[in-house]
């Protein structure tokens, strides 16, 4: 479709005809960039959307856990490391916070 650039106020704008706006998803606020010599027009997309069904599904799956925080110290050696507070391996948490035990030296 050709169309033409108008005047609106001190900038310049075009007439997009509603159902192209329908057809596009475009309503209130679009994202607009500059590739080369085009203008891209998209819909504003929530970044978040769909975040809460995502956390919703996680949270009833066992194994995400599993999937979300591998071991990563499952072969490493941390003969290097100590603990400066109280650890309870009944549920696994700790008052304290680890230290390596060269810290501090140069």
């Amino acid at each position: 479709m050709q169309t033409k650039i108008v005047k609106m106020g001190n900038s310049r704008g075009i007439r997009i005809p509603k159902a192209m706006l329908e057809l596009t998803g475009l309503e209130n606020e679009v994202d607009l960039r500059v590739d080369g010599t085009r203008l891209i027009v998209e819909p504003m997309n929530d970044p978040r959307a769909g975040w809460e069904e995502a956390a919703m599904e996680q949270a009833r799956d066992p194994e995400a856990g599993k999937r979300l925080l591998p071991d990563f110290f499952e072969d490493e050696d941390l003969s290097d490391w100590k603990w400066d507070g109280d650890w309870d391996d009944e549920d696994d948490t700790s008052t304290g916070s680890p230290t390596r035990a060269d810290a501090g030296t140069s």
